[in-house]
């Protein structure tokens, strides 16, 4: 694939007819799906994509942020094709995002990454600040 070639698009109502992307590394739940075309859930996608091949998706939804008064974006899933890796592809998806957050005067995109995740990471410490917060997740009914 060309480097910069991705086209980034956002998922709407108007691609309700199923999930067209259900092939290679990237495949849609019909969960996710019907959040992706329900009005009242917050998860929303922009999808990139070379010609009429997907070659990444991005998974976000708004979140309050109580401690500063604000609201950000949380990037959920950035998916890129193994194919179309160091293409652009997930630059031209954080860039939308990017984007997004600032005509909608939010104060912050954030995401969480493995910390083994070399090629991603690549690109994040390129494109974004490092924090020095740690992620924990409690199970359900555990305690």
């Amino acid at each position: 694939m060309k480097r910069d070639s991705a086209q980034v698009n956002s998922l709407s109502k108007s691609d309700a007819r199923g999930p067209p992307y259900g092939h290679g590394a990237v495949r849609f739940t019909w969960r996710v799906w019907t959040w992706i075309n329900d009005d009242s859930n917050e998860v929303n996608a922009f999808v990139a994509t070379s010609g009429d091949r997907l070659v990444g998706l991005a998974h976000y939804r708004r979140f309050s942020r109580p401690s500063t008064g604000s609201v950000g974006i949380y990037l959920d899933d950035l998916f890129t094709d193994s194919t179309a890796r160091g293409a652009g592809v997930g630059r031209a998806l954080l860039s939308e995002l990017s984007a997004l957050a600032e005509r909608e005067g939010r104060s912050v995109v954030r995401w969480i990454t493995a910390e083994d995740n070399a090629p991603a990471r690549r690109l994040y410490d390129l494109t974004a600040t490092s924090t020095k917060w740690v992620t924990y997740d409690l199970a359900p009914g555990s305690l």
